[in-house]
């Protein structure tokens, strides 16, 4: 005598597997492209972003993206926004996988570290923002020549590595800082050290300081750069005798 019994799933346990399909889903980051949504100017004249057929800001109560990919299919580039303005963390990439720009936004404002990558992955520069003002440090880099940016995919190559896993340098160019949009403080600038191996004191090209008013002082000071020897010509245009160090 055959016996059948129906499976009957208790209430409790569909309760909390539909609870936890609906956390999940609730949890996962709202993404969309640049085509699905647009711009509207409010009472104010400020430019919202909606998504294209809604009356609420892209981003209402919760954080959502907006990503787009390069056509070679690596990501191009992830914007935060939260009700209509751009809102924490973003970054841009090139299209061979390294960074091109990071940074962070606060009520559409530029707020925090600001940090911009050449094409081989070297700093660029470094800006410190607070509410879209330059506020702290300004660092600007040399950026890689077009010989130096063909040598290191050369290199990448040879080796089997991809881009990032070969280690760049970094070569300052000008550190200075600002408050409130303005510079302020003393400020320094550098030579490329053009392949030589010296010393960020050696490289030292000008340095000075800005007022609380974001004006130049009166003194400068400019050096040039390390030499092996220099001739000097004196103001008759007769020339001293001798090399000296």
């Amino acid at each position: 005598m055959e016996t059948s019994y129906q499976h009957k799933k208790s209430p409790v346990v569909f309760l909390t597997v539909l609870l936890t399909v609906l956390f999940l889903f609730s949890c996962a980051e709202k993404e969309l492209n640049p085509d699905d949504v647009e711009y509207r100017k409010d009472e104010n004249g400020t430019e919202v972003l909606y998504q294209l057929g809604k009356n609420k800001p892209f981003g209402s109560g919760k954080r959502a993206f907006i990503v787009e990919d390069h056509p070679n299919g690596e990501k191009h580039f992830k914007i935060g926004f939260l009700n209509g303005f751009k809102d924490g963390n973003f970054t841009f990439w090139q299209d061979n996988g390294l960074k091109l720009l990071t940074g962070a936004y606060k009520k559409g404002k530029r707020h925090g570290l600001f940090t911009a990558y050449g094409k081989t992955g070297e700093l660029v520069y470094e800006k410190e923002f607070l509410n879209g003002e330059l506020d702290g440090a300004f660092i600007l880099y040399y950026p890689c020549s077009p010989s130096d940016v063909i040598k290191y995919f050369e290199k990448l190559n040879d080796e089997g590595m991809d881009p990032g896993e070969l280690k760049v340098t970094n070569h300052l160019r000008l550190k200075a800082n600002y408050s409130d949009g303005q510079p302020v403080g003393p400020y320094q600038s550098y030579f490329h050290p053009r392949g030589k191996n010296l010393t960020i004191e050696e490289l030292l090209r000008e340095e000075g300081s800005f007022d609380e008013n974001g004006k130049l002082s009166d003194q400068q000071f400019f050096y040039y750069p390390k030499t092996h020897a220099i001739v000097i010509h004196m103001p008759d245009k007769k020339r001293l005798e001798g090399v000296y160090p």
